[in-house]
């Protein structure tokens, strides 16, 4: 019987010991069951974390897309742009190879490939020796000319230096053709030597006033002749200064014909000599501008001894009448 009660004893702390190491599990799966949940939350929260990180990243990228494909777009625009314009339009590089070349370009040039711009533009083998467009250490200055090329064209090149998106220094330049303006130019000198050299030869008195004030811009050797001025005693004064009208009034209206653009031929007027004698002169003016400036240009025909032998004919005439009808009633 003891026996028995041993036994039953020794089971029911097996059995005691059986159950704590059930609540013992128990507890340890539910501190794992909690430790895998709070892994999983945590594991949930960083895919969350990392789902937002690749959404903004993804945004980023497809932002960053869209500013190099409108980058793209306005850099193909602007290249259209400066394609079509009638000036060459090219990029070097400080190796001196060109980058780009628009079509204005090529055409005069044709396409520089991997020419450099001494042999495209000179036929050069080496770079131009007073070249300052490129200086030392790879410093490009801004620079304009005027440039005559091989092609017989003259063009007035504006450089200007640029960074470019990959940190590249390069250098665009503008070249417009000024081939006409520059004959135009050579031209006007030429005839602006030719119209000094009539103006200051010219047997006739001639002068150049502006038009607002009469000062004298201007005046030949005959004109000072008849004035008898020296020319440095004129320049820079007006007519009414040395009181050249003979009537003063003259000059306003002068003026007037010119400003309501009635023509001024031969017009006989007085004029005071330094002197003080008064000549008679025929007056012949037309207005034109000098770098804007509104002058007149006038031409003095002194016809005061032809006046004076006029009257004299005139007068010895009248005696000659007179004269013969004497004889006539003398008879």
């Amino acid at each position: 019987m003891q026996e028995e009660n041993s036994r039953l004893e020794q089971l029911q702390a097996e059995v005691r010991a059986l159950k704590q190491r059930i609540v013992e599990l128990e507890l340890l799966d539910a501190e794992h069951m909690r430790i895998g949940r709070e892994a999983l939350l945590e594991s949930e929260k960083r895919l969350q974390n990392l789902a937002e990180n690749a959404r903004r990243l993804q945004m980023e990228i497809n932002k960053r897309r869209k500013a190099e494909e409108e980058l793209e777009a306005e850099r193909l625009r602007l290249f259209s742009v400066l394609d079509g314009l009638p000036a060459q339009v090219y990029l070097i590089a400080p190796d001196y190879t060109f980058h780009f070349s628009n079509r204005f370009f090529q055409e005069r040039f044709g396409d520089p490939g991997s020419r450099k711009c001494f042999e495209v533009f000179h036929g050069r083998t080496d770079p131009c020796e007073n070249c300052q467009t490129f200086k030392p250490g790879g410093l490009i200055a801004c620079e304009q000319g005027e440039w005559s090329y091989p092609d017989g064209y003259t063009y007035m090149v504006y450089d200007y230096p640029f960074v470019d998106v990959d940190g590249s220094r390069l250098l665009l330049a503008f070249g417009f053709d000024i081939t006409e303006r520059k004959k135009i130019e050579a031209d006007l000198t030429l005839s602006e030597e030719r119209f000094s050299k009539a103006f200051n030869s010219s047997p006739l008195a001639m002068t150049i006033t502006s038009l607002e004030d009469g000062e004298y811009i201007n005046v030949n050797d005959s004109f000072c002749r008849i004035a008898e001025y020296e020319r440095e005693e004129i320049l820079g004064r007006t007519s009414q200064d040395i009181g050249f009208w003979g009537n003063p009034e003259d000059r306003q209206v002068i003026t007037d014909m010119i400003i309501n653009k009635r023509p001024i031929r031969e017009v006989e007027m007085p004029f005071r000599r330094k002197s003080g004698d008064i000549g008679l002169g025929l007056y012949t003016a037309e207005s034109f501008d000098i770098k804007g400036q509104p002058c007149i240009l006038s031409i003095l025909t002194d016809i005061t001894e032809r006046k004076e032998l006029e009257i004299e004919m005139m007068r010895l005439d009248r005696l000659g009448l007179v004269g013969e009808m004497a004889a006539s009633i003398g008879h």
